[in-house]
């Protein structure tokens, strides 16, 4: 039995530590106002004509690194930017934001952006096709869903599962899996498995290696 689940366009209120190898100092952390959609703010655009375009608009202490993931045929530009509170007077990086660029055609823009707080526990990696945003006690996975009703690509959930614990301490899981061949469809699995199952897949993934503007 599948339920449908609409789970590509919403933006995850995922919230991260400067861990997936984009380390910047913390004069080089921005405000979370300031850093959603942060290159398409700095280019007064959202179309680029390449990744080297994109990049061209990275600033000191930002990252990126070229990534594949499955649903998609070739190479996604994926760039960060560290972020502070509002309130941080210091300015440490306490997450980070990143969005990631497709191309099609000859036009580049974004298929999605997401906060990570992951911290240096869990930090940004490819598996299996997919990039792993996680956190202590949740994993999440994303591929790239070609959408041929509207011609729109976009980030799509392949895992979403947490765990968390009773008061005597005894641990649980809740979250879903998406059908491997429909992502917006999800299939039933019992939490548990679904969990350890998808940590193992976790844990076998590569960290992904960015490249930080000087």
């Amino acid at each position: 039995m599948r339920k449908r689940f609409f789970i590509c366009a919403c933006i995850s209120a995922l919230l991260l530590t400067a861990c997936g190898g984009a380390k910047a100092t913390s004069k080089y952390a921005v405000s979370v106002e300031d850093a959603e959609h942060f290159v398409e703010k700095a280019a007064q655009k959202e179309i680029f004509e390449s990744y080297d375009e994109v990049i061209s608009y990275l600033t000191k202490g930002q990252s990126y690194a070229y990534i594949r993931l499955n649903g998609y045929d070739g190479e996604l530009l994926m760039v960060t930017v560290n972020v502070c509170a509002d309130d941080n007077e210091d300015r440490n990086p306490l997450e980070l934001y990143y969005t990631i660029f497709a191309k099609d055609g000859n036009d580049v823009s974004s298929i999605g952006d997401k906060y990570f707080y992951g911290g240096k526990e869990c930090p940004l990696a490819i598996g299996d096709g997919m990039l792993f945003s996680c956190a202590p006690d949740e994993i999440v996975s994303y591929s790239v869903y070609d959408d041929s009703t509207t011609g729109e690509m976009f980030l799509v959930h392949m895992a979403s599962l947490s765990k968390y614990y009773h008061e005597d301490g005894e641990p649980y899981c809740l979250g879903f899996v998406s059908d491997p061949n429909d992502p917006i469809w999800s299939i039933d699995a019992d939490p548990e498995e679904a969990y350890a199952e998808w940590e193992q897949k976790y844990s076998n993934a590569k960290k992904i290696k960015f490249t930080v503007v000087k």
